[in-house]
């Protein structure tokens, strides 16, 4: 994914939604750093720009931002299997790349939401269910860098799923992104949306709902119709073929 401008966003209109001015920013990183320069078993020191992401994904409630900082670095340990080999050159990781599409869209929501699309392509024999993780957690670190919001709204597109699909997204798969969205994401998941989902995607959807915390249990739609869809995220922004005017999703993923 070429980043360069590729992620459109308004820091003082996130900002102003949490009544904070830069000057109150900048005090909040240096509590942050602060804090970081006590804790000797980080592998790393996060820059400030880092710290700014993980602060907003918090509502800026400091010991929350300190909890998610630790964990950022502790779920490399937790769950290995999805952050080892996973350079982007190697063989394996081609063919899972080649297996999904998956990206955040370049536009917000009025609501200062980020829309991310996943989709399956239809050639299961390519993909692995650890690297398609790690394939959302390399998308999410691009992210930290160049992204702000104020929640992400997830649409799975179900179109291609097959049966050689199905027996490769196991419960531990299910665990581990449920585990990422809670603890390293800090809860910003805000909605799920299922599109174009045959009768064989009912079994992974319960399931997945079985792991997600409460409050987002009740945030998964499942749609009949792009109609439907466009009753709950602003159509204009959506990929061409989500009936939106924005890139195909294929085009945005190959960015």
């Amino acid at each position: 994914m070429d980043t360069n401008y590729f992620f459109k966003t308004n820091i003082d209109k996130i900002l102003s939604a949490f009544g904070k001015t830069n000057e109150d920013v900048k005090r909040d990183i240096e509590t942050i750093k602060t804090w970081l320069d006590a804790q000797k078993h980080l592998p790393e020191l996060p820059n400030e720009i880092m710290i700014r992401h993980f602060l907003v994904n918090n509502h800026f409630s400091i010991e929350r931002t300190k909890q998610t900082l630790d964990m950022y670095y502790s779920v490399r340990t937790i769950i290995p299997e999805v952050f080892q080999n996973t350079n982007p050159t190697s063989s394996n990781m081609k063919d899972v790349y080649d297996s999904v599409a998956f990206s955040p869209l370049p536009n917000l929501t009025p609501k200062l939401q980020r829309i991310i699309c996943a989709r399956y392509n239809p050639i299961p024999e390519k993909f692995n269910s650890d690297k398609g993780v790690a394939i959302m957690a390399q998308i999410y670190e691009v992210r930290l860098w160049e992204d702000l919001s104020l929640g992400d709204i997830f649409i799975l597109d179900y179109q291609h799923l097959k049966m050689g699909h199905l027996t490769k997204v196991t419960p531990k798969m299910l665990r581990e992104i449920a585990f990422i969205f809670e603890e390293v994401w800090s809860k910003r998941i805000q909605e799920f949306h299922v599109i174009n989902a045959p009768s064989i995607a009912d079994p992974i959807v319960s399931l997945f709902k079985k792991f997600l915390y409460k409050g987002l249990k009740e945030k998964v739609y499942l749609h009949k119709s792009l109609e439907e869809l466009h009753l709950h995220v602003p159509q204009s922004i959506l990929p061409v073929e989500y009936g939106g005017n924005e890139q195909s999703l294929d085009t945005l993923y190959g960015k």
